[in-house]
């Protein structure tokens, strides 16, 4: 494959992405009103795991395991933009809506790109830096918007949701280190087992309410 259709695939592989997880909100949003935000995250990324790993064990070429110091790493990540991410995305959402969610994502790049620019001392050109500080812009907007129409509660949900931009962040910085020499497939689903099971013991916690 060569380096321009690698590039295509690429860009297009991260906008259905984006496309896909913006549409979670509103999908989590409804879920939300019958099932707790702990029981969604267990649910969801149990089935995900269990998938990936029928992926893995499909795989006609075995791919090299990492090491021990590596999985242990790799695992952190997990738990970090899994399940501490996607617990404060949730009840998030459970407070603010849908819309504001999926506006303050916007400013994820950004926090990613500060994390960047302190840990690997990234170059970040100008025509990003002004992209990224626009949606920003935007997000602040919202956030505001979200304090005068909806209360502190839709605040709350809103900050939560920039609390988790931050935890994003850091997950995105260390799966870039600790996955090295690893494909994407291995990586996200040792990540996605170490989300699992730290949402399966958080969504020990709502117990009582199934």
């Amino acid at each position: 494959m060569d380096e321009h259709r690698t590039k295509v695939l690429a860009i297009s592989s991260v906008v259905a992405a984006a496309l896909l997880w913006s549409s979670s909100y509103a999908v989590t949003k409804q879920v939300l009103a019958d099932v707790g935000p702990l029981t969604i995250g267990a649910i969801r990324f149990t089935l995900a795991a269990m998938l990936l790993g029928i992926m893995v064990r499909m795989r006609r070429s075995p791919v090299a395991r990492p090491d021990a110091r590596q999985r242990r790493m790799i695992y952190l990540s997990g738990v970090l933009g899994i399940t501490v991410y996607f617990v404060l995305e949730n009840i998030g959402v459970e407070m603010s809506t849908a819309a504001d969610a999926s506006l303050i994502v916007a400013t994820y790049p950004l926090m990613t790109m500060l994390v960047e620019l302190v840990v690997f001392r990234a170059r970040m050109p100008l025509l990003r830096v002004g992209g990224v500080l626009l949606a920003t812009a935007g997000a602040f907007l919202v956030v505001r918007n979200g304090a005068e129409v909806g209360g502190s509660a839709r605040w709350f949900g809103d900050a939560l949701l920039l609390l988790g931009g931050l935890v994003w962040a850091g997950y995105n910085v260390l799966g870039k280190y600790a996955g090295r020499g690893q494909d994407a497939v291995n990586l996200t689903y040792y990540q996605t087992v170490a989300g699992a099971a730290g949402f399966l013991l958080a969504s020990l916690l709502e117990i009582g309410d199934l």
